[in-house]
């Protein structure tokens, strides 16, 4: 009896050991077919992916937990806080309405994922999500108001997708945001005045929504942490609020191609952490503010194509870091500020197409970084400063349409890497300086209708001397005063004719077969039919001209008449051509030139519907016209 209970006894003892060490298997090592529900979930979602590849392979009933996957990752729980697969091509998957178990989600990017579908609303139920990265993906539809309740949220970026409607009204509840990235979407409606609560914010870029309309509102003041603010090519419209001088971290301001309007307001000089200023494309008016002048860190300045109208400040040389400055096609007033000579880290001047007048101030010279300087298309006049030669790393220099006198200077071949100059349609006098044909990087030259003198030498056209010159491919020196014989050298064999045409002493050696004389010679066939197609224009123009006045007789009329006759639309030759006087004119420029005579110039013009035709634009002192049309006109009566 005492043998059996303590046989008893010591079964009950193993019996209760087993049990334990039983349950201590279970607690530390679960069955290897146990996998846990967050993992369950994330299998269900990629029985739904369209993926070829292997990269989830390691999602699989194989591992207890999902914590070593590919792109996953936990915390110390073993709670999923992270799903990465950034650039996985999930072929059109969809994001999951169903995340239930992973409540611990912290960390969700799928950028370029090549997604589609909607955003569940659902994801506004994962409290814990801090960072949300569904960018450059197919994503449409609206972006869920329910988003709005992720408190903790610092970055959403939804930027390069194809989602629609309004951004949510309750935008502002997001008290955590510091990332908030709109970008390239077909977003409409107004930005909410609620982004006003976001306090935190540093960076909003909301542009490349074209129907994204309304005016930037004043609460975005109160956004005093943002760094980068970017609305470019959207329907933004009205006055740049003057609330953005609160603004004392904004770094960028992007708000180009827009349809802001109104003037900057002076406050944007208390952005002294600003760097660059983009406002071109706009209808801004009004000055550039004097203030800007303060931006200590300003590095670009790009208010191209507005309405902008005065004098350019002075203090703009006070921005000692500025390197790219572009207020061309403007309304700008006076003259080029000598104080851009302090600005030593300036690489690109662009100030064409405005009303400028003055000089090119020699200061200019001490920016020796400087690579484009482009004013043409303005009233500059005097001479083209002789020390432009310092400014060693030029490649680009535009002054052509301007009033520029004097000779071209010597020292422009000091700017080794210039690439294109062009000073055509100025009053340049002087030859031609030798010098600039040894620059190696020149790739064009035009000095059109100047009046330059003298002969072209022999040796600017000789190969050896254009030995190291192997990249000049535009050579335009026409309407100038040059004389003499021209090289027979294959620079010039190679150069169209009308790049030389209009320069009346200037005369072509037999050797000399330009591109256009021997297009010409091949061609002849083709220039009789042009020939003939100018006498049945000039003809059946004539009979126009005859029909509505049959008893013109003198100068005043036929002006009056074709005064009349160039501000009406009537196409011309219904029936055979449809062409108006327009079409005609704006062909009239050198490249088109045939022939030059003293009664006129002979172009060739094309016309919309293919068909080449040879129109000559009388000298109105040449007198050739008058007595064609009253001959004409005495023969019909």
């Amino acid at each position: 009896m005492s043998t059996n209970l303590k046989n008893l006894s010591l079964f009950h003892k193993i019996f209760s050991l087993t049990l334990l060490l039983f349950s201590i298997s279970f607690l530390f090592f679960p069955c290897c077919n146990s996998l846990d529900e967050q993992g369950q979930t994330l299998l269900a979602w990629k029985e739904s992916f369209n993926i070829t590849s292997d990269a989830l392979a390691s999602w699989n009933l194989s591992n207890q937990t999902p914590c070593n996957w590919f792109g996953v990752k936990c915390n110390l729980q073993g709670e999923v806080e992270e799903i990465n697969l950034q650039s996985l091509d999930l072929q059109g998957s969809s994001l999951p309405s169903n995340f239930q178990p992973l409540k611990s989600l912290k960390v969700l990017i799928m950028s370029s994922t090549n997604i589609t579908g909607r955003i569940p609303k659902q994801i506004g139920d994962y409290q814990e999500l801090v960072f949300i990265d569904l960018s450059e993906n197919s994503l449409f539809g609206e972006i869920p108001d329910e988003i709005c309740r992720l408190s903790k949220l610092q970055n959403l970026a939804l930027h390069a997708n194809s989602l629609e409607g309004n951004i949510p009204l309750n935008i502002g509840n997001l008290s955590s945001l510091v990332n908030l990235t709109l970008f390239d979407n077909k977003l409409s409606g107004e930005i909410p005045k609620s982004i006003g609560s976001l306090s935190k914010l540093q960076v909003l870029r909301a542009g490349g929504n074209s129907n994204l309309k309304g005016e930037l509102p004043s609460e975005i003041g109160n956004c005093t942490n943002l760094v980068m603010l970017g609305l470019a090519e959207t329907g933004i419209s009205g006055s740049i609020t003057s609330s953005i001088g609160m603004l004392k971290k904004l770094q960028t301001i992007a708000i180009y191609t827009t349809q802001l309007s109104g003037s900057i307001p002076e406050e944007i000089g208390n952005c002294s952490e600003l760097q660059n200023l983009y406002l071109y494309q706009n209808s801004i008016s009004g000055p550039i503010p004097r203030q800007i002048g303060e931006l200590n860190k300003l590095q670009s300045l790009l208010l191209w194509q507005n309405n902008m109208v005065g004098a350019i400040p002075e203090e703009l040389g006070n921005c000692k870091d500025l390197s790219d400055i572009d207020l061309s096609e403007n309304r700008l007033t006076g003259s080029i500020p000598i104080s851009f000579g302090k600005l030593s880290n300036l690489k690109g001047l662009q100030l064409s197409v405005n009303q400028l007048s003055g000089i090119i101030p020699p200061e200019i010279s001490n920016c020796s970084f400087l690579t484009q300087l482009v004013v043409d298309n303005n009233a500059i006049s005097g001479e083209i400063p002789s020390v432009i030669g310092n400014l060693r790393s030029l490649k680009l220099f535009y002054a052509w349409r301007n009033k520029l006198t004097g000779k071209i200077p010597n020292s422009l071949s000091e700017c080794k890497d210039l690439q294109s100059l062009d000073l055509s349609y100025n009053n340049l006098t002087g030859s031609i300086p030798k010098t600039l044909f040894v620059l190696k990087n020149l790739t064009q030259l035009m000095l059109l209708s100047n009046d330059l003198e003298g002969f072209i030498p022999t040796d600017i056209g000789n190969l050896d001397a254009l030995s190291s010159l192997q990249n000049l491919v535009s050579l335009n020196v026409s309407f100038n005063e040059f004389a003499g014989e021209l090289p027979n050298t294959t620079l010039f064999r190679k150069l169209p004719l009308s790049d030389l045409t209009g320069n009346k002493g200037l005369q072509i050696s037999e050797g000399v077969v330009t591109p256009a004389i021997r297009t010409r010679a091949k061609s002849h066939v083709r220039l009789d039919m042009e020939i003939i197609l100018l006498i049945l224009f000039s003809t059946i123009l004539v009979l126009i001209l005859l029909t509505f006045y049959v008893r013109v007789r003198d100068l005043n009329a036929v002006e009056a008449f074709w005064r009349h006759f160039e501000q009406s639309n009537i196409p011309l030759y219904q029936g055979m051509f449809e062409f108006s006087i327009d079409e005609v004119v704006k062909n009239f420029k050198a490249s088109n030139i045939i022939d030059i005579t003293s009664s006129g110039i002979l172009y060739k013009i094309t016309i919309p519907n293919g068909h080449i035709l040879a129109v000559k634009e009388m000298r109105p002192d040449s007198g050739a016209l008058i007595p064609l049309i009253s001959q004409m006109a005495q023969s019909v009566e």
